[in-house]
């Protein structure tokens, strides 16, 4: 082997300076969404939403207990799901409410939202 081939395709640190191009920091504006394109199945789906809406109404009810407490029987959702837990997860929200000096966000988002999602984040009362 070749002392030039026994070298490293890269020097081991890092370029002082971005790429010319390279993006720089948060993007401007808004991200517009994906467009949506219907297909064949999309509509045949559509045709059976009766059926599908009444199997989900049909699994929300199944739950599986364990020292007493409800837990789904599908997800991999770590907790119970009853008033208790909703209970707990509202001292969590309101002690790190506390912690934050009653911030409820520290991303910079501006004085009038309107437009935000909620990534299951329990039950909801931060948003009140």
């Amino acid at each position: 082997m070749s002392a030039a081939q026994a070298q490293p395709t890269s020097p081991g640190r890092s370029p002082t300076r971005s790429p010319t191009g390279a993006p720089t920091g948060p993007a401007e504006g808004p991200i517009a969404a994906d467009p949506v394109f219907e297909t064949e199945d999309e509509r045949s789906e559509t045709a059976s939403l009766a059926s599908s809406s009444t199997s989900l109404t049909e699994s929300i009810f199944e739950y599986r207990r364990i020292h007493g407490r409800p837990y789904t029987q599908k997800t991999d959702y770590y907790g119970p799901n009853d008033e208790k837990q909703n209970e707990g997860l509202d001292l969590q929200h309101y002690a790190k409410t506390l912690f934050f000096d009653n911030k409820l966000f520290l991303a910079p988002i501006g004085n009038n939202p309107q437009r935000v999602l909620d990534l299951g984040t329990g039950t909801g009362i931060w948003a009140m």
